[in-house]
């Protein structure tokens, strides 16, 4: 589980900075814009690491499936703690600075995908939890994509995590 884990860091940070241009490239393909950033709000791009970690997940499945426990609960958990601590981070750096830095906004995903690989690492090499968490992994999961569906087509603009700092 630990290669699992480190290959699946370096996989997310790859394919999440790669996720980042998809849109434009695609010329603002509708479909497209359901799993990458349609601008530079943080709630689209919470989008990068979230679809990164799902790819990855559903790549790595039928290598692992025999060694890692607790599977889905360990991703919804993980998806999660990805996205919230890149929302923690970047509000609470960019209250004392006022702006947006893109180093730190680099570091702080990187970060986060560790983070969010030791946790899936953590959860997955637990000892089998009851079955009832790996719905709530799959509900987790499910929501989250379900907002990313909302938000993306209907975003409620008045929230800061909304905004694209660039249109502003």
């Amino acid at each position: 589980m630990k290669k699992f884990s480190i290959i699946g860091t370096l996989f997310v940070l790859l394919i999440g900075s790669l996720l980042h241009f998809t849109y434009e490239l695609s010329n603002g393909n509708a479909f497209v814009a359901l799993f990458s950033p349609i601008n530079e709000s943080l709630w689209e791009h919470f989008k990068l690491g979230f679809y990164s970690l799902i790819l990855y997940a559903l790549i790595a499945y039928p290598f692992i499936k025999n060694k890692a426990n607790n599977y889905l609960f360990a991703l919804g958990i993980s998806s999660i703690i990805l996205n919230l601590v890149i929302g923690l981070l970047y509000y609470t750096y960019t209250h004392f600075t006022d702006k947006s830095i893109f180093w730190l906004d680099i570091t702080i995903y990187i970060l986060s995908v560790i983070m969010a690989f030791f946790i899936f690492y953590k959860l997955t090499t637990l000892a089998p939890l009851p079955i009832i968490t790996q719905w709530i992994g799959l509900i987790i999961i499910l929501l989250t994509i379900s907002a990313f569906i909302m938000f993306t087509l209907n975003p409620p603009n008045q929230l800061e995590l909304f905004v694209d700092p660039t249109k502003s």
